[in-house]
């Protein structure tokens, strides 16, 4: 509590912000037991300035999400202020704040559980819903945007089947953002139009050999990764509510298993296809048939070409649980020939691999780096 003293004696908010952001890496190694809310309390009451609210804010959120069901008893101290910043720092330089703010609710919401979050439950859909209609009017670059997608998604996990009403507001900016189709550019080395691809507009390039630049505009891409992780949150948690949206989810899932620009949209694809089985079993089981038959036309060719090898893990998973969520009469003698041929495939590859690392233990320049090399590969 020393630390908390510090800031709240600190006049000056910069150095204050300095504090509290030191002071939230010690409360994310802290107990769940931490007794911090109190000081928290009256600092997020007290203080008016708006990068000091957003630290102590973020600092708040991280306290909720460590506590779980032990930030019960401060509940009361910090929802109604937490709700009052939302609803009113609707001004654009305030929008950062809001959206820590809305991050921050949704955090506390599921660390308390839905019982206690149902007092308020109501008043914050309402603020998110307004906020949802109003994105169309909203830049693409607003920080609102990616907390707003990860608050419904809490939303999703506290309200369980309830959050279903909610799905025709909440679906299409998620779907619009998984959607997302990153810049790319493919330069000579002498192309004039390199001094228009700065890395301070977000672009980012490989050298392909020595006369080619290839770069990619990274903004959006985590935006996309996010959108894309909702989506396996929706379809697991609402199962067979979610039923209307898995064909269309599956149709942008799909083509994602090779989105080579982003290691966490790949695996976030291949994680959701099983529930996307599972949510249309209510459908019938013609429907998750021909569900099943579009996810298996592709997702061998994904096993066969992903180059990571931690991705190429999770799409075989993804495969497995596929199998185990069909369960009998959905897989075929063809099918388990094809799976044969990818499993050999991926097993021969290993055992390639190793064969080259027995042989790089072998020359006269290995050492512990080359060693370390190897056991990264």
């Amino acid at each position: 509590m020393e630390s908390a003293t510090e800031i709240g004696q600190e006049p000056l908010s910069y150095a204050r912000g300095i504090i509290l952001k030191r002071y939230l890496l010690i409360l994310q190694s802290c107990d769940k037991r931490n007794p911090s809310f109190g000081y928290l309390g009256n600092l997020l009451i007290n203080n008016g300035r708006k990068l000091v609210l957003e630290q102590i804010i973020t600092t708040l959120a991280t306290v909720a999400d460590t506590a779980e069901e032990n930030f019960l008893a401060y509940y009361d101290r910090f929802m109604p202020t937490l709700k009052y910043v939302m609803e009113n720092a609707v001004p654009k330089d305030l929008r950062l704040l809001r959206g820590k703010t809305i991050e921050c609710i949704s955090l506390i919401g599921l660390a308390v559980g839905h019982d206690k979050f149902l007092q308020d439950c109501n008043d914050v859909m309402q603020m998110l819903l307004q906020t949802q209609t109003e994105m169309a009017e909203i830049e693409p670059d607003d920080p609102q945007l990616s907390y707003l997608i990860s608050a419904w998604a809490r939303m999703c996990k506290i309200l369980g089947e309830g959050f279903k009403e909610y799905l025709p507001l909440v679906m299409p900016p998620v779907l619009k953002v998984a959607c997302i189709k990153p810049e790319v550019a493919l330069l000579d080395a002498d192309d004039p139009k390199n001094e228009t691809y700065s890395e301070n507009d977000g672009w980012e390039f490989v050298s392909l050999g020595d006369q080619q630049r290839f770069g990619i505009k990274t903004a959006g891409l985590e935006d996309k990764s996010t959108a894309c992780q909702m989506l396996v949150c929706y379809a697991r948690e609402l199962k067979g509510g979610f039923a209307d949206y898995a064909e269309e989810v599956v149709k942008i899932m799909i083509p994602l298993l090779k989105f080579y620009f982003h290691d966490v949209v790949r695996s976030a694809a291949a994680d959701c296809l099983p529930y996307l089985l599972e949510c249309v079993k209510v459908k019938g089981d013609g429907y998750v048939r021909q569900m099943w038959g579009y996810i298996w036309s592709e997702l061998p060719k994904a096993i066969s070409t992903e180059p990571e090898p931690d991705v190429k893990v999770l799409l075989m998973e993804s495969c497995a649980r596929c199998i185990e969520t069909l369960g009998k009469g959905f897989v075929n003698e063809l099918f388990f020939q094809e799976l044969a041929k990818v499993l050999h495939d991926v097993l021969d590859e290993h055992r390639k691999r190793q064969e080259e690392r027995i042989e790089r233990r072998k020359e006269e320049d290995y050492d512990e780096e080359v060693e370390e090399d190897l056991q990264d590969e």
